[in-house]
Order: structure tokens, then sequence, then C-alpha cells
């Protein structure tokens, strides 16, 4: 019996028959990615394949390359997106990975994730004033190694018997020590460690999102060591790279409260705006808070108005403020001042906090607050899309270029999908038939349904002030 492919298809559109309908350049997505390979020697690969690949695996959240191999070669509508046939193989999962490790190595897929952007801003999903940041961490398949240090028995004395050195540690057992150490499985990831968070090795990725239709203008993958504020400021670094623009606001949470992130933004023409990071409280005395900076003659006044001048070079990184020790002892204000402090007090500045006050002084302004309260809303969805259903719940590959280049691939699957949902909504939007305004005795009604309404207030109103002017007497029986 023989069917052709036809019959083998069902009725039912899957979400790859949606995306070959918006007739996409792939081989223009993929052309920076032939550097990764020899035309004239070597085993003939063609990258839209296995980038086709690789978008599958983020759409159906398949982490392992064994599992992503068997999914394709199972679906028929995988196989025609891949191929627009059902006769040709589709690649192994030894060919997956070595791909994947050749362009992970060779090619720069911020090209691919900057062509979907392209792809946005021409339909007009890109452009807003705005832009989200934001880092999370992500599990690597590396185990958790750890280094036991070797505890040798103390030698019984003389004068103590094995008896009693026996029964005395059993009565006290000694622990051995023990430390994490990196995984030999993948040295690059290394151990992250947060609050509400196990310890364990992973990857640090932070992303980027606009404003406008929550498009991912720029994504990265970090070792885990590297702080939020480092992270994200590559990643603006990134997406002014990639985009030729700056944008407007740069919103963060309040890990970014950080003054070199401010005059980092800064450096682009943009604006920070970040959440109040929660501070430690003092161990005692006066804070930083009650002491007046003057900028013009660069000292600190303290709150009995004693100058506190700089003692550090002027091109240091962070500047200290010292107090004159003789004025402070006449100083009725000390003992409080100085609470625990045995030694002089002493203010530290860094050199670039003046972006973090001119953030703090903008904190109320209400165009501010209104990009903070929508912040979680515009970036938290997407690494909650990465982790649950984008493959990166744990970075299955070894080491960091296949982690950035998961984090792209993801990003640049982000975006497509948006792509695929706007213009559906949009070409829905134009199919659907208009419901005229009704006309006649229906307004007629309301209008005079609203006029019955009026007429009735106003005469309890008239009613309650005749009342009040002309209170009722009673009657004697």
């Amino acid at each position: 019996m023989f069917y052709s492919s036809d019959e083998l298809i069902g009725a039912q559109s899957t979400f790859y028959e949606r995306l070959s309908r918006l007739n996409l350049d792939w081989d223009a997505l993929a052309v920076e990615l032939r550097w990764a390979f020899c035309e004239n020697n070597g085993r003939p690969t063609d990258p839209v394949v296995y980038l086709k690949c690789f978008f599958v695996g983020y759409i159906e959240d398949i982490e392992r390359d064994t599992d992503l191999a068997a999914r394709i070669c199972d679906s028929i509508s995988i196989r025609r997106f891949l191929f627009g046939c059902l006769s040709q193989n589709p690649p192994d999962h030894s060919s997956l990975s070595r791909v994947r490790r050749t362009m992970a190595e060779r090619c720069d897929f911020d090209l691919v994730l900057n062509a979907t952007i392209e792809l946005l801003r021409s339909h007009g999903l890109v452009g807003g004033d705005a832009v989200a940041m934001d880092t999370t961490l992500v599990p690597s398949r590396a185990r958790r190694c750890f280094e036991t240090e070797s505890t040798e028995a103390p030698a019984v004395s003389n004068d103590q018997t094995e008896l009693e050195h026996e029964q005395s540690q059993k009565a006290e057992p000694k622990k051995p020590k023990s430390k994490m150490v990196a995984s030999s499985y993948d040295l690059e990831a290394t151990v992250a460690t947060k609050p509400n968070y196990r310890a364990r090795p992973s990857y640090k990725i932070a992303v980027a999102a606009d404003y406008k239709a929550r498009a991912i203008l720029a994504a990265d993958a970090y070792p885990s060591s590297t702080g939020e504020p480092q992270a994200s400021r590559l990643s603006l670094a990134d997406l002014v790279r990639v985009t030729g623009q700056s944008p407007g606001y740069v919103v963060a949470d309040a890990g970014m409260d950080d003054s070199a992130f401010h005059s980092f933004v800064e450096f682009f023409e943009s604006t920070p705006v970040t959440a109040l990071q929660n501070r430690t409280p003092t161990a005692s005395g006066f804070g930083k808070e009650l002491f007046f900076y003057d900028e013009d003659r660069n000292v600190y006044v303290c709150p009995a108005g004693k100058d506190l001048p700089n003692t550090t070079g002027p091109y240091a990184l962070r500047q200290y403020y010292t107090a004159n020790l003789a004025e402070c002892n006449e100083c009725p204000l000390k003992i409080a001042c100085y609470g625990k402090r045995k030694s002089v007090k002493e203010i530290k500045r860094n050199v670039d906090e003046a972006s973090k006050d001119r953030v703090v002084a903008s904190r109320r302004d209400p165009k501010h607050r209104k990009l903070l309260a929508r912040r979680k809303a515009i970036v938290e969805p997407i690494f909650a899309d990465f982790k649950e259903e984008g493959g990166l719940a744990t970075i299955w590959t070894k080491g960091l270029d296949c982690a950035r280049m998961k984090a792209k691939i993801a990003a640049a699957g982000w975006n497509l999908k948006i792509l695929v949902r706007a213009l559906e909504s949009g070409c829905k939007a134009r199919t659907k038939p208009s419901h005229p305004k009704p006309t006649g005795g229906t307004s007629m009604r309301g209008l005079l349904r609203t006029l019955l309404v009026q007429i009735h207030v106003a005469w309890n109103d008239l009613t309650r002030i005749l009342i009040r002017r002309h209170p009722l007497q009673p009657t004697n029986s």
C-alpha cells in the first residue's frame, strides 16, 4: 500500500506551519553561520537546518540533544519545517552536538538576534522609549563537588588511658571539614550562592527587553560569579552595539542600584531608573545620610556644621572624608555621632556617586514610578518562558560559549513568537466584522432614562430642602 506525504499531514495547524507562513528568509538569518564550516572540505553541512533544529529545541522545551534528535525524527510537522518535505533525513544527536560546539566557538549569534529585532522593527513592534533589564541564575549539568579535608586523630597522651580517650571521642565527635570545588565536567560553571537558591554550578543570564512589545533586544550568558550590575552593564553595551542606538530609560531592580551602573547608563545618554536597595542598618552612630555633601567645595558637612575634608587624591576611585578629632572632642553630639566607634569619623564616597544621587532625587517622578511598576511584567515572563517552556531549566551543554548560544537562540525564538502572534492577531482584527453602533430608538430610550433619573434626583433634593426649612409640627391629640 502506498500513501502520499500529503495524506500523512493532519488538518490541524501547528506552530511550525504558522511560522512557515511568515515567509522568513532563513538564509539571511543563517548567513553569518556559514563561516563555521568549510565549503570545500569535510562533511557538507547546511547551517539553516541546524539553526531551525536549535529553534525547535527552544520551542519544544528540549534540553538534551538526544531528546531533540528523537523529537525531530518523529514529528512530521517539524520535518516539513526543516526541509519542506519528508524525504530527507534529519541530523542525529552526535551531529547536533558537534555543530552546536562548532557554531558556539566560531559564530556570533548576536547577528541572528539582530535579524529578528529588525523583523520586529519593520512591523512596528520595537521602538519603546524604555528598556527593562534583569538577570537570573540557571543551574548547569555539572554536579557539585566537595573536597573533604583530612583530619588526623590526636595522639593519646601518657596521662590519658585509651578508655578515657574513646569516651571523649564518643562524647564530642569531630566532623570532617568539606569545601565546594569546581566540577571537572564544566570548569566554567562556577558555584552560585544566592538567598533562596541552592548552591550549585550555574550560569547567569542577562536580558534587556523593550517596553513596547516585550521584544528582547539583548541577551547573553555569563559566569555566575559575575555581579548583577556588571552583567547588566555588559548587556547594555551589547544592546547599543547591536541596535545602534541608546534607549531613553533603562529600568532595573534593586540589585542594580549601584553608582557604577548609574554612571554607565548615563555614559550612553540614557536615564537610569532603579528601585531602592534595602541598606543594612549601621552598627552605631550617625549614618552617611545625615551628612550633607557640598559639591562645590568637595567636603561633607556634619550635623553640627563642621566640615569633613577629602583626605585622598582627586583620582582615587573611592574617596575618604575624615573629621578633625580635636573638633569632634569638643562637639556635644560626639557620643551620638560616633556611637561605639573608637577611630576618627570617616565618610566614604565613590567617584561616580553623583549619578546615584541624581537617581535618588528623581525617584518620586511619576513617570519613573510607572516604569518601575511595569518592569516586573515586562521582563519576568521572559525568564519564566526560558525555564518552563524554552529548555533553559538546566544548561546541559558544556562551556560558556554553548551557554551563550542557547541564551541568544532562546531570545531570537521569543522574538519570533511575538512576531507570529502579532501578525495573526492583526489578520484576525482586519477580518473581524464590525458592529455598527445602535441608533434610533435605543439611544432615545437611554436619553429618556437619564432625563427621568435627573428629574427624580432633583425632586428629592427639593423635598429635602423644604422639609429642613418648614419642619412638620406634631399635632396635639
